[in-house]
């Protein structure tokens, strides 16, 4: 279990957003979600716990990047178990749905395939780590979306709603606008202020 606490320091009232990229970088057609947020004021803090848990997610989301993501279906995912590290969405009488495959992904990774009767534009798919959809990409047709699962954590301070797609080139991540979550080894406890500045604090 990993806790995280925000303290908003600053004179603003605002979102704290948590999300996550790959470790190594999106993909441009990747997209990372607003993760977790919360709303608060002025000299106040909020707690955020959960556990490294995936789960296959699919939402019909449109055309990418587009409205808030709602996740319609969570499937429990296990990189590390081979019945648990691939699924395969299909659109069948008229309904999206996630179904077992036998086919396999790499060892390690989590994989998501889709059949031919999915529609081009209309639907997203992805990963959520502890119930929650985090990273998604569009939905199409006789595809094969591999994901390792090693991620960074961020936080962010605005205005955001969860399940929005986020825009990387206003959350540049080599200025002062995000703050990176690393806990240090065996610590799951994390302190992370914004202070009157605006600037982000590890507080430890």
């Amino acid at each position: 279990m990993y806790k995280l606490i925000l303290q908003n320091g600053s004179t603003l009232t605002g979102d704290f957003c948590v999300y996550i990229t790959a470790a190594s970088g999106n993909k441009s057609s990747e997209y990372s979600l607003a993760w977790f947020v919360k709303h608060c004021r002025p000299d106040t803090k909020i707690y955020h716990q959960w556990e490294i848990k995936y789960s296959f997610t699919w939402g019909e989301s449109g055309k990418l990047p587009s409205a808030p993501f709602c996740g319609a279906q969570l499937v429990d995912a296990d990189p590390n178990d081979a019945h648990k590290s691939t699924i395969m969405l299909t659109y069948t009488d008229g309904a999206y749905g996630f179904i077992d495959t036998v086919r396999r992904a790499k060892q390690g990774c989590l994989g998501i395939f889709t059949d031919g009767t999915i529609p081009h534009d209309k639907a997203a798919l992805g990963i959520g780590i502890d119930g929650v959809a985090a990273f998604i990409m569009q939905a199409t047709p006789n595809f094969y979306f591999e994901i390792v699962p090693k991620f960074r954590y961020w936080v962010t301070f605005g205005n955001y709603e969860a399940g929005q797609l986020l825009d990387f080139s206003y959350l540049n991540h080599s200025t002062a606008t995000v703050q990176e979550i690393i806990f240090e080894p065996n610590r799951n406890e994390l302190t992370i202020k914004l202070n009157k500045s605006n600037q982000w604090e590890i507080i430890e």
